[in-house]
C-alpha cells in the first residue's frame, strides 16, 4: 500500500510526462505533466491512440514520422524499450511546434511473452531546441569565425567564416586542425593558454596568427571558453588590416617625429646658435655703440639663448629611448622637469619602485602615450598640477597621467587623433588603453600592460 501511495505522489508531481498505453495501444494513464505538454484533460486523452490527438508527427529535420514508428508502438510491437527519441508535434493554427524527447518502457506479467501496457515518459526540450536552433543562425551567418574544437589541436566544428578568411575548404580546415594551421612562433603560447584554461576554466582571450591557403597569415583576435567536457568554443576576429593600420598610423607618426626632430636639430638649433653668436661679436667690434643698441643685442642674445635651450629639451624629447631597462623611468622623469620647466605647471612623476621595461620597443610606445598625455593637459586642461605614474603589480605594468584641470568633453574622448594614436600605441604593445574623468577633477589617462 505504502509503495502505491509514492508511485502515485511521484507519478502525480514529476515535471516529465508519463503516459500509460495498453496492451491495444489506447492510454490507460496520465500524470498531470503530460496533460499540461499536450494541452488536453485526462478525460480527452484516457482511451485514445495517438493519432486521435496529435493531428502529425515530426521528426527532427522536418520530415513525417511514421506512426508505426512511434516510441510507443514500437515498445508495444518489439517488446523492447525504446530510448531518447525526439518528436515534434507541431501545434494546430500555426508553425510552432511541441518537441519531446521520449523514453518507452515495455511491462510484461510474470511468465508473459508480449508486454501487457507501455509507459512513455518524455520532457519538453522546445526551449533547448529554440536554443539550439537560433545558435545555428548566429553560428552560420556570423561574419567572425566560430569553432568547437578540443585541446588535441582538432577543429569538432567550424562556420563558414573559417573558409572565407583562410581561404581553404571546410574540408581542409578540419583535416589540419588549429595545430596545423597556427604560425609556428604562436604555437607554444596558444597551447600554454588552453592549457591554463583547461585547469582554471576561464575564458580565454588571445591574439595569434594563421595561415591562409596563399601561403600568408592573418591575425585572428580570440575569445574562447572551456566547457566541463573539455570542448574549447571559440570566436575569432580577422584584425589582419586593423594591426596593419595601427602599425602605418604608428609608422606615420614615427616618421613624422623624426623628421621633426632633424628639423629642429638641424636647422632652427643652427640658426639660433648663429643668431645668438652674431649678437654676442658685434659687441666688442662695435665699442662706440650707445648704451641703447649695446643692451638692445644684449636682448637679442638672451633671447636666442632661452629660444635655443627651450628647442634643445624639446628635441629631447623626441629623442628614440636608449636600448636598457632603465630608460623609460629617466625619459618620464626628465618629460615631467621639461613639463614643469617650459609651461610653468608642476608636473611630478611618481614611481615607488624602480620599474623595469626591458623591451625598447615597448619603453618607446609607452613613453609617447606619457608625453602626448602630458602634453595634451598642459596645454587644453589649464591644470594646476599633473602626475605621472609608472607601477608594477602581479607582472602588470601600468602607466598612468592624472591632471587636476577641466578634463576632456565627453564628445572628443573617442575621436581625436591623439587620442586614436594613443590608442594605438597600446595596442602595438599588447595593452589596454583607458581615458577617463580623474576622481575629482580633470582627466585620467592610463596604459597597462602585462610584463613580456
Amino acid at each position: 500500500m505504502l509503495n502505491e501511495e509514492v508511485h502515485r505522489t511521484l507519478f502525480e508531481a514529476m515535471p516529465q510526462g508519463v503516459v500509460y498505453f495498453d496492451s491495444d495501444g489506447r492510454i490507460s494513464s496520465v500524470n498531470p505533466a503530460a496533460e499540461r505538454m499536450l494541452g488536453l484533460s485526462r478525460d480527452q486523452l484516457l482511451g485514445a491512440m495517438p493519432w486521435d490527438f496529435i493531428r502529425s508527427v515530426i521528426h527532427e529535420d522536418g520530415s513525417n514520422f511514421p506512426w508505426k514508428s512511434l516510441p510507443s508502438v514500437r515498445a508495444l510491437r518489439t517488446g523492447k524499450p525504446v530510448r531518447n527519441v525526439v518528436v515534434g508535434l507541431p501545434k494546430p493554427g500555426g508553425d510552432d511546434c511541441l518537441w519531446i524527447r521520449v523514453d518507452a518502457i515495455p511491462e510484461f506479467k510474470d511468465g508473459g511473452k508480449r508486454p501487457f501496457r507501455v509507459f512513455s515518459i518524455f520532457a519538453d526540450i522546445s526551449a533547448r531546441r529554440k536554443a539550439e536552433e537560433e545558435f545555428e543562425r548566429i553560428f552560420n551567418l556570423s561574419p567572425d569565425m566560430i569553432c568547437i574544437a578540443s585541446p588535441n589541436g582538432k577543429f569538432q566544428r567550424i562556420n563558414p567564416s573559417f573558409e572565407r578568411v583562410l581561404g581553404f575548404t571546410e574540408a581542409d580546415i578540419l583535416r589540419l586542425g588549429w595545430a596545423g594551421l597556427i604560425h609556428p612562433d604562436d604555437m607554444e603560447p596558444t597551447r600554454i593558454e588552453v592549457m591554463r584554461s583547461l585547469e582554471t576554466r576561464s575564458t580565454l582571450g588571445f591574439v595569434n596568427r594563421y595561415r591562409h591557403k596563399n601561403g600568408s597569415y592573418r591575425t585572428i583576435e580570440w575569445r574562447a571558453a572551456v566547457t566541463d567536457s573539455g570542448e574549447i568554443y571559440g570566436m575569432g576576429r580577422d584584425i589582419t588590416e586593423q594591426r596593419r593600420l595601427e602599425q602605418s598610423l604608428a609608422d606615420i607618426t614615427e616618421d613624422e617625429r623624426n623628421r621633426f626632430w632633424r628639423d629642429l636639430h638641424d636647422g632652427v638649433c643652427q640658426q639660433l646658435t648663429g643668431l645668438r653668436m652674431i649678437a654676442g661679436s658685434l659687441r666688442p667690434r662695435l665699442p662706440n655703440l650707445d648704451t641703447e643698441t649695446v643692451q638692445r643685442l644684449r636682448y637679442i642674445e638672451d633671447i636666442a639663448d632661452s629660444a635655443l635651450s627651450a628647442t634643445r629639451q624639446i628635441t629631447s624629447g623626441l629623442e628614440v629611448l636608449p636600448d636598457k631597462p632603465s630608460a623609460l623611468v629617466t625619459a618620464l622623469r626628465d618629460l615631467a622637469s621639461r613639463v614643469t620647466d617650459l609651461h610653468g605647471i608642476p608636473c611630478r612623476f611618481i614611481s615607488r619602485k624602480n620599474v623595469l621595461v626591458n623591451d625598447a620597443d615597448t619603453a618607446n610606445q609607452v613613453f609617447l602615450i606619457a608625453q602626448e598625455a602630458v602634453a595634451n593637459a598642459a596645454r587644453h586642461a589649464k591644470p594646476s598640477l599633473i602626475k605621472v605614474s609608472l607601477t608594477e603589480r602581479n607582472g602588470s605594468i601600468r602607466l598612468t597621467v592624472t591632471d587636476d584641470g577641466t578634463g576632456i568633453p565627453k564628445r572628443k574622448r573617442k575621436g581625436g587623433m591623439g587620442l586614436r594614436i594613443m590608442e594605438s600605441r597600446a595596442t602595438l604593445i599588447g595593452g589596454a588603453f583607458a581615458i577617463k574623468p580623474g576622481k575629482e577633477h580633470g582627466t585620467a589617462v592610463s596604459c597597462s600592460w602585462k610584463r613580456q
